[in-house]
């Protein structure tokens, strides 16, 4: 019984730090590779759907390969979700070059923070 007690525990513990663990930096290559992979998605047809996600047919590898649970639409960018349950999601932002919007620290359910030297991929954080 203690065992199984301690197991539970465990699991607990562990499935609470995948879910609100810090978004990983990408390597600079890493994130070059992404930024343009973004860039050429984002003008294929059938990118904008009724739902706002991107169809899973039109993730390029560079975000393939990053498992995210779901690719959206968020003004004109791109939002790559890495994680989510009910108080927030996180993941990555990617302001493509045809976007004019740039994220807006006003939002009060968003954070950005840039990653690397890049003015164009943020890690994010958005409340639920």
């Amino acid at each position: 019984m203690r065992e199984t007690l301690t197991f539970i525990f465990c699991v607990f513990c562990l499935v609470g730090c995948v879910c609100r663990g810090p978004i990983v930096r990408l390597p600079e290559s890493q994130a070059q590779d992404l930024l343009g992979a973004v860039n050429e998605m984002v003008l294929k047809p059938g990118i904008i759907t009724d739902s706002g996600e991107v169809p899973r047919d039109l993730w390029p590898e560079a975000i393939r390969k990053l498992r995210p649970i779901t690719v959206y639409i968020h003004v004109s960018n791109i939002v790559i979700v890495l994680s989510r349950d009910a108080h927030e999601e996180r993941g990555y932002y990617v302001e493509p070059v045809v976007s004019s919007y740039a994220p807006d620290p006003a939002e009060s359910d968003w954070t950005w923070t840039k990653i690397g030297d890049s003015s164009f991929l943020y890690a994010y954080t958005r409340k639920r």
